[in-house]
């Protein structure tokens, strides 16, 4: 039996944009009680602008802000193949965060399996995001394997960027989600072999995709244990 505890991570795989775990819940969802998020969904909002909501859907008829800042918990400034993430450098048409550009290749070319821009050749200029990290999977470095508050150590001055996480009780702005979080049982219990049923979200899409994979609760939440165990779509 695999009991998620939210073991399950959305940055599992070059997700790249805004997006969240929806079920089971996430542990980043740490402060849905707390207000402005254990309030309605606004009125009006922008997801251009610093404001440091996930809705996510309710009921499939409106939304609602019970994911509190899960979308905010991730790596920014990482593109393929660089050492590191730099934290601070927004989305580059056609270019990385390490100077790589020429030296690299992206392993994800099939207009089928992207998400933005599909109609532009692989790796002609006008594919803008040929380096970031979901046009080669796993190979983009990342703060933490279930994201960082802000995904930035420090907010980016620009709000529109949205490197930028309203401190809590729980955590702040560049915490670790492995270092600060506590286990967050969700009472989801999946049994090895069958089918489980899952949802995701995404506020803002910046060309990214998504994979699903599991990492032992008795074990470090790493890149390296997460890639041991992904799991296949039906």
């Amino acid at each position: 039996m695999l009991l998620l505890c939210a073991l399950l991570c959305y940055m599992a795989l070059g997700v790249d944009g805004h997006g969240s775990m929806v079920q089971p819940t996430p542990r980043n969802a740490v402060d849905a009680l707390d207000p402005p998020w254990n309030s309605p969904m606004p009125a009006t909002w922008s997801h251009h602008v610093d404001t440091p909501i996930c809705p996510i859907s309710h009921n499939m008829s409106s939304l609602s802000l019970r994911n509190g800042q899960s979308c905010f918990w991730f790596s920014h400034g990482c593109t393929i193949f660089c050492d590191k993430c730099d934290g601070k450098t927004g989305r580059l048409p056609h270019k990385g965060t390490c100077g790589n550009e020429g030296l690299v290749n992206a392993t994800i070319c099939d207009p089928n399996l992207r998400t933005l821009n599909r109609a532009a050749p692989c790796g002609d200029p006008s594919d803008l995001y040929y380096y970031n990290p979901w046009r080669a999977p796993g190979s983009a470095p990342v703060f933490d394997s279930c994201g960082m508050a802000g995904g930035s150590p420090i907010p980016v001055s620009q709000p529109q960027v949205g490197v930028r996480y309203k401190n809590t009780s729980h955590a702040k702005q560049g915490d670790l989600e492995s270092a600060v979080l506590p286990s967050s049982p969700t009472g989801t219990v999946w049994t090895a072999g069958e089918l489980a049923e899952v949802s995701w979200t995404v506020r803002t899409n910046h060309g990214g995709g998504y994979q699903w994979r599991l990492c032992p609760g008795d074990q470090a939440r790493t890149e390296e244990c997460f890639h041991r165990t992904p799991l296949p779509f039906e």
